[in-house]
């Protein structure tokens, strides 16, 4: 039976073998590792692929203390509190550096044990970096982006104030009374309209409704609104519907404008003649609303003229034709937006359908009724959400004494 003396050598012996086997191990882990005494925050052991990390030298660990490795002393001072609490920590993302001053962002852990007969803390380490960076990267590109998103909402808000501002006035005299309803199914529609005194004579009434959405369609949109209000097409008599289609279909052919059209409703009504002359291309037809001897009786007209959309085809001779007003009379001007809706039977509706509604609902030539038709329109459509076009609405009343 070996004595007391022989077991405590063996013993000891089992524990640096067990020590030495633990050292060795923590030398050849691919983890960045090293060992602090807890009494004089000093590094007694360090692995390889610690040193690599941190560019720490043989030399170094005569006197490198962990603080030497951390961007900013608080931290340290704050992660050292937490530590002299016996707490072990994992996972924190810690702010650290070379000793050449390379910034480095790493992952630590820590943990309280005994070594070599001392109270030590045991760290590890992993170098996130390149990750952090990438983190940054697409942290910074989505604040750009987020910028740019802005600005471009901005733009397009801008824009968009600049469609609503070029669209009239109400009138409201004796003569003629106007309203309208505009509402694009996105920031930026392709649908404008207006009406202006030509001269003393002629009231301009008209309609554009653009291909598509966005800013493609709303500056092609614009610019036609202008040529129109400015009265800049060539050759062009604005006082003729025919020749205002024919000026439109030759300044804005669709291979100079990204293979980009537009339908149109014109009209020019005369006080004196009390007529309205239209013309029209590839647009749904106007609604003319009349009292011919009583009020209880409602009569509509549909006016359209034939004619394909502005911008598709060369050298297309658009035609007018001209109706005779009667003493109370009311004008529907409108872009298909405002009909093509699903209803809550699963039915499509059709200009038909819509006409036939204004016909029944919307016949009243003493009172401007286009708030209304938005209203009922929602009301039928199937879903509550936005309308899938622009919803586009002009509404002229027009009485004779």
């Amino acid at each position: 039976m070996p004595s007391i003396e022989q077991a405590q050598k063996i013993i000891f012996e089992i524990l640096k073998d067990f020590e030495d086997d633990t050292l060795n191990i923590l030398k050849n882990s691919p983890v960045a590792l090293r060992i602090m005494r807890t009494t004089d925050k000093h590094i007694i052991f360090a692995n390889p692929r610690y040193m690599d990390m941190f560019e720490v030298k043989d030399k170094d660990l005569q006197t490198l203390t962990p603080m030497r490795v951390y961007r900013h002393t608080k931290d340290f001072e704050v992660l050292s509190k937490r530590l002299e609490k016996q707490e072990n920590i994992i996972d924190e993302v810690l702010a650290m550096k070379t000793l050449s001053d390379i910034p480095l962002q790493v992952m630590g852990s820590f943990h309280h044990l005994r070594y070599l007969d001392q109270d030590v803390v045991l760290a590890w380490f992993y170098d996130i970096t390149a990750a952090h960076r990438a983190k940054e990267i697409a942290e910074e590109a989505a604040q750009s982006v987020i910028k740019s998103q802005k600005a471009l909402s901005d733009e397009i808000n801008e824009a968009a104030n600049y469609i609503h501002s070029l669209l009239p006035k109400p009138l409201d005299d004796n003569l003629v009374k106007s309203s309208w309803k505009h509402i694009p199914s996105s920031a930026l529609g392709g649908d404008a309209f207006g009406y202006h005194w030509i001269d003393d004579d002629h009231l301009a009434i008209f309609l554009i409704d653009v291909c598509g959405h966005g800013v493609g369609s709303a500056m092609l949109c614009i610019s036609a609104i202008n040529s129109i209000r400015s009265q800049s097409l060539v050759d062009t008599d604005f006082r003729s519907p025919a020749s205002v289609l024919n000026g439109l279909n030759a300044a804005f052919p669709m291979e100079q404008q990204n293979l980009k059209f537009f339908t149109v409703w014109y009209g020019v009504y005369s006080p004196s003649t009390q007529t309205l002359k239209y013309a029209s291309a590839g647009h749904p037809h106007a609604i003319l609303i009349h009292n011919e001897s009583s009020k209880k009786q409602t009569n509509i007209k549909k006016l359209a003229t034939k004619g394909v959309a502005v911008g598709c085809f060369e050298d297309i001779d658009y035609e007018e034709s001209k109706v005779i007003l009667t003493k109370e009379n009311k004008l529907y001007v409108f872009s298909d937006g405002v009909y093509e809706i699903t209803d809550k039977n699963n039915n499509e509706m059709t200009l038909e359908d819509f006409t036939n509604l204004v016909k029944k609902q919307f016949n009243n030539t003493d009172e401007l009724q286009s708030d209304l038709i938005y209203e009922e329109i929602k009301n039928l459509k199937k879903d509550d959400g936005p309308l899938d076009d622009d919803f586009s609405i002009v509404e002229l009343i027009i009485n004779h004494s």
